[in-house]
């Protein structure tokens, strides 16, 4: 916590680093560049899993600047998976180090949906309805986020779509996919059954 302390010298320090509200939690290297941001479940398990890709991705850095290519590609990748670089500065990046791995171009695709998931609701602003309009025509053509923020946008805005246009399939469908990926979490409760009552008036039309 480093906002709105009296006398505290790093105020600005969340906003320098990338945090957009709390709680943020970044994982920094010694020189303080963020190399990790969590999103999802804070159990120590998952906070593992994210110190551990940040450690493999400073290796990834050291490889690429002794010239690996390879390892330049997985650095231009967790770039834009980072946002510290935009969709296009990862591609030319990637195009003049050659083709990516099978394995590589399958991550590419994925943090790139999710790159594509912060960009519609960017655009769209405050209107729900046209995001999930267009989320709507993305999971029709099989573009579907993987990431933990952008699944629970994705979906919740695909439901506010649905319901505005009374489409009892599509909001079943997009409710199904939020209770597969949250449901476990004792906090959905009441948010599910809310959308379960929803869902029920939609199918019997009222």
């Amino acid at each position: 916590m480093t906002t709105h302390i009296e006398n505290e010298p790093h105020d600005k320090l969340l906003e320098e680093k990338g945090g957009g509200g709390f709680p943020t939690i970044l994982i920094l290297d010694a020189d303080g560049n963020m190399i990790g941001r969590h999103v999802g479940e804070r159990t120590v398990a998952e906070f593992d899993k994210r110190v551990a890709k940040a450690v493999a991705y400073l290796a990834a850095k050291k490889k690429a600047a002794d010239g690996d290519k390879s390892a330049g590609i997985d650095v231009a990748i967790a770039d834009l998976e980072l946002g510290t670089v935009t969709a296009e500065e990862a591609k030319k990046k990637i195009a003049a180090l050659g083709p990516p791995t099978p394995e590589q171009q399958a991550q590419l695709d994925g943090v790139l949906v999710n790159a594509e998931v912060t960009a519609v609701m960017t655009a769209a602003g405050k209107d729900k309805i046209a995001a999930g309009k267009k989320f709507a025509e993305m999971k029709t053509a099989g573009r579907i986020p993987s990431g933990y923020k952008e699944t629970d946008t994705f979906y919740s805005r695909i439901l506010d779509y649905a319901e505005s246009e009374k489409d009892a399939k599509l909001f079943e469908e997009a409710l199904g996919k939020l209770k597969e990926k949250f449901a476990s979490n004792p906090n959905t409760k009441k948010f599910f059954e809310g959308k379960d009552a929803i869902l029920q008036k939609l199918k019997s039309g009222k």
